[in-house]
């Protein structure tokens, strides 16, 4: 009768490991550079115009707490925003670490410079399961900030989704938090980037899916990263909007040693046609984009 009980205890607290998860603990601080380089070049007829934009953000992810669920509450913080946009005398170059009253600063890099700051301020509270999945993002709302909002005096940033809003720090961590499946995973085992509920089809127009390639040499686990672009009505899209290339795609890796994702790297390549003949619009756009975290 001993043994029985002893048997069924063990299969009761045996359970699978997981290959892929986020090993939490309460105090536990990372840092985090996210960079992205932009070019775009746009034709129509004889005439062309190029764009380029690099812009680097450095924040910070502190765990605050652990429930018995392992779900943790983070704390994300933008600590240092640096843009470089254009070139020659239309370039804007501004660093949120820099000098308001430099006398190199041009009107319009002091203006959004002065705009910045304040929103340097903020922090968000966001709240990550084992497994890497994203459950909810709020502003961390303090009482200096809540009489700003009461006396709408809050600068405003003109930039899309930004990291000063809940969906702009869900965007921004799309590829780090990507519901890892439980259990082993076998080579090659692919899944779905979960649905996004803060944005809408119109402003998420990408279609993500993850597919695990092992553990590799240097003990980090590799994902890789597959994208198809999906407008929210196609049949109407491509009345108007041709897609001639597209290419999405790259790679996250886990430390494999503390269970953490330390680095994401993706490269999107898009050339569309709008409009026929001689009206046609030609736009070749290239971002790259990566992620770097590192546990201190």
């Amino acid at each position: 009768m001993a043994d029985k009980v002893i048997a069924i205890e063990t299969a009761a607290t045996t359970t699978v490991a997981d290959v892929l998860y986020w090993s939490w603990n309460k105090g536990d601080v990372y840092d985090v550079q996210m960079q992205t380089k932009t070019k775009i070049h746009l034709k129509q007829g004889q005439q062309e115009l190029e764009y380029h934009s690099t812009t680097t953000i450095d924040g910070v992810l502190v765990v605050q707490s652990l429930s018995a669920q392992s779900i943790a509450e983070i704390h994300w913080t933008v600590r240092r925003i640096r843009l470089d946009n254009g070139a020659g005398k239309k370039r804007i170059s501004i660093d949120s670490a820099g000098q308001l009253a430099a006398d190199e600063l041009q009107p319009v890099e002091k203006s959004l410079l002065a705009s910045l700051r304040p929103l340097l301020a903020k922090t968000f509270v966001l709240r990550i399961d084992r497994q890497a999945t994203l459950l909810g993002v709020q502003e961390l709302k303090r009482q200096s900030a809540v009489a700003a909002d009461q006396n709408n005096v809050q600068p405003k940033l003109d930039v899309d989704e930004p990291l000063f809003t809940a969906g702009g720090v869900k965007a921004a961590f799309r590829h780090v938090f990507v519901s890892f499946p439980k259990g082993e995973l076998e080579f090659q085992t692919i899944w779905q980037e979960s649905k996004n509920p803060l944005s809408s089809p119109m402003n998420n127009p990408v279609r993500f899916q993850y597919q695990y390639r092992g553990l590799k040499a240097e003990r980090g686990h590799v994902v890789g990263i597959i994208g198809k672009y999906a407008f929210a009505d196609s049949g109407e899209q491509s009345k108007v909007l041709k897609i001639d290339q597209e290419q999405i795609s790259g790679k996250l890796v886990t430390d494999a040693g503390q269970n953490y994702v330390k680095r994401v790297d993706l490269e999107l390549l898009l050339k569309t046609t709008a409009g026929q003949g001689t009206d046609a619009i030609i736009t070749e756009q290239s971002d790259i984009q990566s992620i770097a975290i590192a546990k201190k």
